[in-house]
């Protein structure tokens, strides 16, 4: 006896829609296709992870690979180029894991899509943090000195204890 979609349960349904997804999983992970494209997708967001976090290091150190000794940019630049490197590592599991998942779990992308644009914004507001909280000591004396040259303007410069630089009103702080 078989039974047609009007006659089963929701239960039934989701547990028939499950095995579809698993069967076609089964089937696409038996061609190259599959796994040259899952493959390649995941090595490609590993480049890109690796990257992103280099960038964040250079800018996080970059008063030190400007102004430090040959020893000490040598040093900087190998520890970037190994944290970095973790991080693409990271990411290649998770990538073959998400493309999996998404085979897998119905409409998922419906998730993913908001999740990245909000990890796009996060990256972008990271990488600008790491611009504004890490100042090299010639930005450092550039604001020293705009804050002798604008003197008596009401908008006032400070590079805190925490070599933040700060902009605030008189009467704001």
């Amino acid at each position: 006896m078989s039974r047609g979609a009007q006659d089963m349960t929701w239960q039934e349904r989701a547990h028939a829609s499950f095995d579809n997804h698993v069967d076609g999983l089964f089937a696409a992970a038996q061609t190259p296709e599959f796994w040259q494209r899952t493959l390649g997708n995941a090595v490609e967001a590993s480049i890109y992870a690796a990257a992103i976090a280099a960038v964040d290091q250079l800018l996080t150190h970059r008063d030190e690979l400007v102004n430090g000794s040959p020893e000490q940019r040598k040093a900087t630049f190998l520890s970037i180029l190994k944290t970095s490197g973790l991080s693409a590592a990271g990411a290649l599991p998770v990538s073959i894991f998400m493309a999996i998942a998404l085979m897998l779990i119905p409409s998922l992308t419906v998730v993913m899509v908001p999740l990245g644009m909000i990890g796009t914004a996060g990256l972008g507001i990271r990488l600008i943090t790491s611009v504004v909280n890490n100042p090299t000591q010639q930005e450092k004396d550039a604001i020293r000195q705009l804050q002798e040259y604008l003197g008596q303007v009401p908008v006032f410069f400070a590079l805190g204890g925490d070599h933040k630089i700060s902009a605030y009103l008189p009467g704001s702080a």
